[in-house]
């Protein structure tokens, strides 16, 4: 009967903790409607938010292109077939050169306003691994008892989670200041996701030495959290020119791209032909003019 109750129990973790990710979805999606329809105008939503679906595209491919990688390189072979930091890594590497396409590098803004839905998912995830079981804390005295571990571990996933939640209502309330500068909220995410996810791994139990010391004495995480805390900071030094080119294609007018390019041809023929429908009024009525004071 414990067998068959514990059977249960990782049963019921097994569907809580695949539950969470798809709440964390659901809830990342909402978010970004909501957004969408707060801060853009109606022309713009559509265009925007395929523009958003493709980012998440991008996250989804990141996340279990990097599960892959870790099952090929880790012995015995890492059980995940998601791993969310792909998503936060590959996102800020494929979102530019897409963007060029379909809507130049606004990409910058649209990360401005989206960076919580990768993030809230991983949140939601945190929580269904400590369902699930999965990704447990040392043990602690004061710590969580789990179905299948008999003895109290510190919950470095709700920690996470936590530390997720709350790194984003920082940055977003940060936004809001005057002192946050334009294409910077992405990269302000990631390093604030990698500080405190960097100093929880010390909280974290290995069973695999060699992810336990993978790299300087680091964990195998804690080493993606230093590469990817080098890509934020890359992306923050390099960020004034991003925002130097896009103010300068702002200047040249309505930019066209993937979505509205008839739209805009069609708008500059129309501007075009009424300017040159103008200027042969003119020259008509200077042409009567003249004709008229000969006769006089």
């Amino acid at each position: 009967m414990g067998n068959l109750g514990q059977l249960d129990e990782a049963i019921r973790g097994g569907f809580l903790h695949n539950m969470m990710y798809v709440l964390g979805i659901l809830t990342g999606c909402i978010y970004m409607i909501i957004v969408c329809r707060i801060k853009l105008p109606k022309d713009k939503w559509y265009q925007v938010q395929v523009n958003y679906w493709i980012i998440v595209a991008l996250g989804l491919g990141g996340a279990i292109g990097l599960a892959k990688l870790m099952n090929a390189v880790m012995a015995p072979p890492d059980e995940h077939k998601i791993r969310l930091l792909g998503a936060v890594i590959l996102i800020p590497i494929a979102a530019f050169p897409i963007a060029r396409i379909t809507v130049r590098e606004r990409v910058t803004d649209r990360l401005d306003v989206c960076y919580p839905v990768i993030f809230l998912v991983m949140a939601f995830a945190k929580v269904g691994c400590h369902f699930a079981g999965c990704c447990n804390g040392i043990p602690a005295e004061w710590g969580i008892v789990h179905y299948a571990i008999k003895y109290r571990l510190f919950p470095v996933q709700l920690a996470e989670a936590a530390a997720i939640i709350f790194s984003i209502l920082v940055v977003r309330l940060f936004q809001r200041t005057k002192y946050f500068k334009r294409g910077s909220g992405y990269p302000l995410m990631m390093l604030m996701f990698c500080i405190t996810r960097f100093g929880l791994e010390y909280f974290r139990a290995y069973s695999d030495p060699a992810q336990k010391d993978f790299l300087w004495g680091m964990t195998i995480w804690q080493t993606f959290c230093l590469f990817t805390a080098l890509m934020a900071v890359i992306w923050l030094v390099l960020r004034p020119r991003f925002i130097a080119r896009l103010e300068a294609v702002e200047a040249q007018g309505p930019e066209i791209n993937i979505f509205n390019r008839r739209a805009v041809l069609r708008a500059q023929a129309e501007a075009a032909k009424a300017e040159k429908a103008e200027k042969a009024a003119q020259r008509r009525q200077q042409n009567k003019k003249g004709q008229n004071s000969k006769k006089k």
